[in-house]
């Protein structure tokens, strides 16, 4: 499961961090020692990164998501979020750290949740969050709701359910992305052209730096303003 979850490289952790020292730099004064908790249990791959020291190049990624969503959508974010496959519960922590979350609704199988529980009851947190199966929940309105690829790699069926009860009637998205584009891992998975049809207006912005041939992030409900100056348009 380690291997499935936490597999960044210490390069392009490297890269992560460039973003944050200038997108957010102040991300890695007071608030590092905060993320790095992230990499207190489970047994964490640590690199050494000049001046911030040991961290694992999987909570500069939670770090840099965090650090796009603090430009793209503000200091508010929003009272109500919901993120989709949360692995162990790291960008939930990281997100809890750096931003001002006050609710995060957890989506992911029965058996993830368990350990998501154990990991994140482990720490302290600001805000509160559930952990849930999308067959428990019913359609509701979100301030913002996340997703790092788990969404893109639900079968076709089971992302209709979260769009329908999740992803339509959030005010704000953010999406990375690896299917939909007509590659190999698009098979049995809604195209972009019906993604655009399903979820409210987005835009297409490069995933930096690019992990994977083909990925791309989905966004709405940002500052247009902010999206230009830090981001990348994605030309399909």
């Amino acid at each position: 499961y380690q291997v499935i979850l936490e597999h960044t490289s210490k390069d392009i952790g490297q890269d992560y961090l460039d973003i944050l020292k200038h997108q957010t730099p102040e991300f890695l004064d007071a608030s590092l020692d905060l993320c790095k908790q992230n990499d207190e249990l489970g047994n964490a791959d640590v690199y050494e990164y000049g001046e911030v020291g040991l961290v694992s190049p999987s909570t500069l990624y939670y770090m840099k998501v965090a650090s796009d969503l603090k430009v793209l959508f503000g200091d508010n974010i929003g009272d109500a979020i919901a993120e989709i496959g949360c692995g162990y519960g790291g960008q939930t922590l990281v997100n809890d750290q750096l931003l001002d979350v006050h609710s995060a609704r957890l989506f992911d199988l029965p058996f993830v949740n368990k350990l998501i529980d154990r990991y994140l009851n482990a720490h302290l947190l600001k805000g509160a969050y559930f952990t849930t199966v999308i067959n428990k929940e019913e359609s509701r309105d979100y301030d913002l709701v996340i997703s790092n690829y788990a969404f893109s790699e639900l079968p076709k069926m089971l992302q209709l359910a979260y769009v329908k009860k999740v992803l339509a009637k959030s005010k704000k998205g953010y999406l990375t992305m690896n299917s939909g584009l007509g590659n190999a891992r698009s098979t049995g998975k809604l195209s972009i052209h019906e993604l655009k049809q399903l979820l409210p207006e987005f835009k297409l912005i490069e995933e930096e730096p690019l992990t994977a041939n083909q990925n791309y992030i989905i966004v709405w409900g940002h500052s247009q303003d902010a999206l230009e100056l830090h981001f990348k348009s994605f030309v399909i």
